[in-house]
């Protein structure tokens, strides 16, 4: 063990590295405990031995003696402790000897500075050129990358004026072709539009032209020729809003989509009341749009205000009051000349009310008369004398002519008719009517 401390030892005086205190100091940890257990073996191995003395043990007796208590005392014999040299053994002295060799050994180990190593600068100069020429490639490469890092931002520079030049004549020849279609439509729509005015133009003139070129009015009715007629009553009554003109020979409808032809029923609301008491002028409101013959376009909208004439000539037992009409007038201004009656529903002529016959007006008033009249004749039928008498008859027969004639006057009063305003009307167109 001693020549493995030495040879450590030896090891750790050759060594060119720098001392480990802390290695050094658990070598010699390790070798103290070495030391301590071979001194253990040594001291365990020697031939002397220690001599344990022997005791003697009591004697029994078979009988006790006398005048004790019956304990004999026993005296202990003095220890005997064996003897054991003092002092260190000839193998500690020489371990404790080798220890504190090492641990000058380790001292000085510790003491000594540290050896500069060898180096060998062949291969530091070779190095340090390889690495001399990597710095001037990574240079050199630098720069190349550089280079093509301004390249490149150049070339994006260009690319995005390049975009911006293209944009920009993107949207100028957009505008341009904008420009250029814009002009086209209206030249397009003017075309229209001038087309659509000589078409017009040319509609108009050829209803102008059929309008002169014909024989009869185009706002004429069917009927036949009014001139040297005479009409009486009802007749006479429809017919005195307009003269007649009669066609002489058929005819094309000039203006299809501008006509209303005879026979159109307009349905209507009074806006005045009528009473047959006395004839009047009433109006009323067009509740329905009127188309064209052709059905293209509204003639006659709704709201339309229509103006007409009613007859107090009722005779006893009507029910009807008859109606005529004159004229309509349009919310956008026109003015058409009508000559239509007043109907109901069915198409029937005159208007329907609240008929009142005034049956205790008549019939109560001639009784009354009747009774007054027979006075005269009661006080002639009693009279006596001559003359008298003949005076009495002729005032008898006077006053019964008299009240004759008024009975009948009271037994003709005609029936008072009354529509109230707001009732629904219609009205019968018997002319055509052109509305532009």
């Amino acid at each position: 063990m001693a020549d493995e401390v030495a040879d450590r030892a030896a090891r750790l005086k050759g060594a060119k590295k720098k001392s480990n205190v802390p290695a050094l100091i658990g070598v010699a940890l390790i070798t103290g405990l070495a030391a301590g257990g071979a001194s253990v073996a040594y001291l365990s191995g020697r031939d002397g031995s220690v001599t344990i003395p022997q005791r003697d043990t009591s004697d029994a007796s078979e009988f006790q003696r006398e005048a004790t208590d019956g304990f004999t005392p026993v005296i202990a014999p003095a220890p005997d402790f064996p003897v054991t040299e003092t002092g260190p053994s000839e193998v500690e002295i020489a371990l404790q000897n080798r220890l504190d060799e090492v641990t000058r050994q380790l001292e000085a180990a510790r003491n000594q500075a540290p050896a500069a190593p060898a180096v060998d600068t062949t291969q530091l100069e070779t190095l340090q050129t390889q690495l001399d020429k990597l710095a001037t490639d990574m240079a050199e490469r630098s720069a190349q990358v550089q280079d093509l890092a301004n390249e490149r931002d150049q070339l994006n520079r260009d690319l995005a004026r390049t975009q911006a030049e293209n944009s920009s004549l993107l949207l100028q020849v957009n505008q341009a072709s904008n420009d250029s279609l814009a002009e086209q439509m209206m030249a397009e729509e003017r075309l229209a539009r001038q087309q659509e005015l000589e078409r017009r133009r040319t509609e108009a003139e050829s209803i102008r032209q059929a309008q002169i070129n014909s024989p009869i009015d185009g706002m004429s009715g069917g009927g036949t020729e009014s001139e040297g007629r005479d009409y009486t009553g009802d007749e006479a009554f429809i017919r005195a809003g307009s003269d007649k003109i009669a066609p002489t020979q058929s005819r094309i409808i000039g203006a299809p989509s501008n006509t209303v032809m005879q026979g159109t029923v307009i349905e209507a609301t009074l806006t005045t009341g009528i009473n047959s008491q006395l004839s009047g002028t009433i109006t009323s409101t067009v509740s329905y749009d009127i188309w064209s013959f052709d059905m293209s376009r509204v003639l006659i909208p709704r709201g339309s205000q229509m103006f007409g004439r009613y007859a107090n000539e009722v005779a006893v037992g009507q029910k009807r009051v008859l109606v005529a009409w004159d004229r309509v007038v349009t919310p956008n201004g026109q003015v058409v000349d009508l000559e239509a009656y007043g109907s109901d529903r069915l198409g029937r002529s005159g208007l329907t009310g609240k008929v009142n016959s005034r049956f205790l007006q008549r019939f109560g008033s001639a009784a009354l008369i009747s009774i007054f009249s027979a006075a005269p004749a009661a006080a002639a039928a009693s009279v006596q004398n001559g003359e008298s008498a003949i005076l009495a008859e002729a005032v008898s027969t006077d006053a019964s002519d008299n009240a004759s004639a008024v009975i009948e006057e009271y037994l003709s009063l005609a029936p008072i008719i009354t529509v109230q305003h707001g009732s629904v009307i219609m009205v019968m167109v018997t002319n055509d009517m052109e509305l532009f």
